[in-house]
């Protein structure tokens, strides 16, 4: 078995040094990726399919979460989806670590290592899940999300919103001066 794989190897080496420069580059291209098209507006069997989606959602988190924190796992998910579908926007890697220190639980230390991990694994794959519904709900009109993003990051205060804000780099310290 051994001088099989030995003879095999060199053989797929020379196969390959034996193929025209096109085809390798046509092998070794990745395939296209193409942008959905923009649709029509919603129309009323696309909305029913929405509101089945989140249902479908909702039924999910609903075991788990209550209806608040709910709340705070799809304005997380909103707000991840805007960031990875609009290159202009980007989510604040502290503001998010705030939002997502609200689902630590007050009675943590009295609960079992098991049940920790069951809330931390559902708030990850739930946040998830909810990121990919905002996207999938809105990926039929991607420009107007983006603009709904930028206007939530500038009529909204800082504190209200998870992306980063556009402020300039604190400049930086006068250097101490030299000692006598």
């Amino acid at each position: 078995m051994l001088g099989f794989k030995m003879l095999t190897i060199p053989a797929l080496l020379v196969g390959l040094v034996a193929l025209p420069i096109p085809a390798l580059a046509q092998v070794a291209a990745p395939p296209a990726v193409t942008k959905p098209k923009l649709g029509p507006e919603d129309t009323p069997a696309l909305r029913a399919k929405k509101r089945e989606a989140a249902k479908r959602l909702l039924t999910l988190l609903k075991p788990v979460w209550s209806d608040e924190e709910i709340g705070r796992i799809m304005y997380i998910g909103w707000y991840s989806a805007a960031a990875a579908s609009c290159d202009e926007l980007e989510i604040d890697q502290v503001k998010l670590a705030k939002a997502l220190e609200t689902f630590k639980p007050a009675d943590e230390a009295s609960l079992s290592p098991e049940r920790i991990k069951f809330l931390n694994d559902n708030l990850l794959m739930d946040v998830g899940m909810a990121t990919g519904w905002a996207m999938a709900g809105h990926y039929r009109d991607v420009p107007k999300f983006c603009a709904e993003g930028r206007q939530a990051k500038t009529q909204l205060a800082a504190d209200k919103h998870l992306f980063e804000m556009d402020t300039p780099a604190p400049a930086p310290a006068p250097a101490p001066a030299p000692k006598p």
